[in-house]
């Protein structure tokens, strides 16, 4: 259930993020390099030769959430890789797990134990109420982190300087 929530709130503020972007920025070239290029990637893969005529005006911001989406529901398995791949692709921000005071090792050896569980079930590792409560701590913490790392990424990329939501350094 821990790593649900993980996973849901990963995608969750993806989105998030992005949403940020398509209301804040006016036109897709004031999106960082890295989120330009995804676009425009994803728009030559796309089968429908008329398709790229959808990005005139404002039609790039729905492009761009689209893709996201479809994104957010392939993820199964959140490791940082995952998760750094996904913020430097549609957000611009590369190495988020850098950022986290746990390091990437901690919320991948978390992700990998639901894994090892989820596919071999009972002869998986017993994971005791110490290991449970370490892995809460570790993800709440996590969250905390890349909420206010975010918020600073994304804050002067807007036109109107505000940040996309509050910035905490603790949970309350």
């Amino acid at each position: 259930m821990l790593c649900a929530a993980w996973e849901r709130y990963i995608e969750d503020v993806l989105l998030d993020s992005a949403r940020y972007l398509s209301v804040n920025l006016d036109s897709p070239k004031t999106l960082p390099k890295d989120v330009q290029k995804t676009i425009a990637k994803e728009i030559k893969k796309d089968d429908h030769e008329l398709r790229c005529l959808d990005l005139a005006g404002d039609g790039w911001k729905d492009f761009y959430l689209e893709k996201i989406e479809e994104e957010t529901d392939r993820i199964n398995t959140p490791k940082s890789s995952v998760v750094d791949d996904l913020f430097k692709r549609f957000v611009g921000l590369p190495d988020l797990s850098t950022n986290w005071t746990a390091g990437a090792n901690k919320i991948d050896d978390f992700v990998k134990a639901r894994g090892e569980i989820a596919h071999t079930g009972s002869e998986a590792t017993y994971i005791r109420i110490g290991n449970l409560t370490d892995y809460q701590d570790i993800v709440i913490q996590t969250v905390v982190e890349t909420d206010l790392y975010l918020a600073n990424h994304l804050q002067p990329l807007s036109t109107n300087g505000k940040t996309p939501w509050r910035r905490r350094t603790r949970i309350d």
